[in-house]
């Protein structure tokens, strides 16, 4: 048992040793770091920042204000009793994507509320409406 724990002393004061022999020197600067100390760095960079999109301000803001009851209410008419699938329910707006992402935060917060039970299957979302069970 002792020459174990020896071995495994030796083991990482060897381990210590060589992480010690493998550290770099320190970095000292004598001058800030310049764009222009790395040849082609400054135009490289600004062919990178050039590739992203343009983002269009327009996006973010909304033409149309998004009104969580309308949703509520849309979704509650269509759950009669049985199961419907996230993809089944009717848009609200003509915006499809927006009103995916709509109906998601809807759902969502029916789901913490209790008012609806959420289930994946595959690609979809199996939408139901909750029900009390009187026995327990």
């Amino acid at each position: 048992m002792q020459a174990s724990r020896d071995r495994k002393r030796k083991k990482q004061e060897e381990i210590k040793r060589l992480r010690a022999n493998s550290r770099s020197d320190v970095l000292q600067l004598t001058e800030l770091p310049s764009i222009d100390a790395i040849h082609g760095l400054e135009m490289a960079l600004n062919e990178f920042v050039g590739t992203i999109e343009q983002l269009d301000l327009s996006d973010f803001q909304e033409g149309d204000q998004f009104h969580m009851e309308e949703y509520r209410d849309v979704i509650l008419s269509h759950l009669e009793g049985y199961g419907l699938m996230f993809n089944s329910f009717p848009a609200v707006c003509s915006d499809l994507r927006r009103d995916r992402v709509r109906r998601f935060i809807t759902l969502t917060y029916m789901w913490q509320d209790g008012e609806v039970t959420l289930e994946q299957q595959d690609d979809d979302i199996l939408v139901g409406k909750y029900e009390v069970d009187d026995e327990g």
